[in-house]
Parts: structure tokens; C-alpha cells; sequence
């Protein structure tokens, strides 16, 4: 089994695999998490009672507004959040080029997160296309 995801948040039976970077709370709760082979032979998080207060006490927060501001992380630039200097696990993708010109910054919800303009779109699809050929 294999951790991945920009935060660390997913757990897989594949190497490498990779997420869409926009930092939430309840990640945090996975770096103290088991990720391994569970009972029903697929990869996943091993459910504990700990794991489960961490992430209902991160999805209960309320989420910050105002101008609280947010930080532009991970090893490549690809994570928006509200806390500063959160890391990544340092696996280049193609597409997190394209947030070297994207705006990171508080949506509609309060959450920190990239802004999707139709050029941030638009730069990812053709990342993906061409990591694809």
C-alpha cells in the first residue's frame, strides 16, 4: 500500500498516485494514520478512533473567513491553504506548472483553494493530455 496525494490524504495499492492539491483540514488527520491492505483485500485507512475524532473535528470547523490569507505550499508550488508551509510529497506533475500563474485564495466556501479560471483549466487538461501520450 502506498500513501500519495499533494497533503498525504489518499492511500492506494498504486504508487504515485496523485490528487487535485487543494489542502483540507481533515488531511492532517492522515499523518499519524495507517495506510494498508484492509479486510476486504483493497488498500485503505485503517479506521481507528483517533482517525475518526480527527477527521469530524476537522469537517466541524468552521471555515475561516474574512481576510485571513492564504499560503501557496508543497514542493512545487501546487498546494493552496490556509496554513503556511504545508508540504507535499514532492512528486512532479505536469500540471502543477500551471499554478505558478494561478491565484490562490479563499472561495466561496471560506476555504482556501485555487482559483478555477478557464486558463487554469484549460492548462491542466493540456498537461494531463500531453502526460498522457
Amino acid at each position: 500500500c502506498f500513501v500519495g496525494g499533494c497533503s498525504g490524504e489518499v492511500c492506494s495499492d498504486e504508487e504515485g498516485v496523485d490528487s487535485i492539491c487543494i489542502w483540507s483540514p481533515e488531511f492532517a488527520c492522515y499523518k499519524g494514520a495507517t495506510c494498508e491492505r484492509q479486510s476486504d483485500g483493497k488498500s485503505g485507512w485503517t479506521q481507528t478512533e483517533d482517525l475518526q475524532e480527527c477527521i469530524e473535528g476537522a469537517a466541524n470547523e468552521e471555515a475561516p473567513v474574512g481576510d485571513e490569507p492564504c499560503y501557496v505550499g508543497g514542493c512545487s508550488g501546487e498546494v493552496c491553504s490556509d496554513e503556511e508551509g504545508v508540504n507535499s510529497i514532492c512528486i512532479w506533475s505536469p500540471e502543477f506548472a500551471c499554478y505558478k500563474d494561478a491565484t490562490c485564495e479563499r472561495q466561496a466556501d471560506g476555504k482556501c483553494g485555487w482559483t478555477e479560471t478557464k486558463t487554469l483549466k484549460k492548462c491542466i487538461k493540456n498537461a494531463a493530455d500531453e502526460a498522457a501520450v
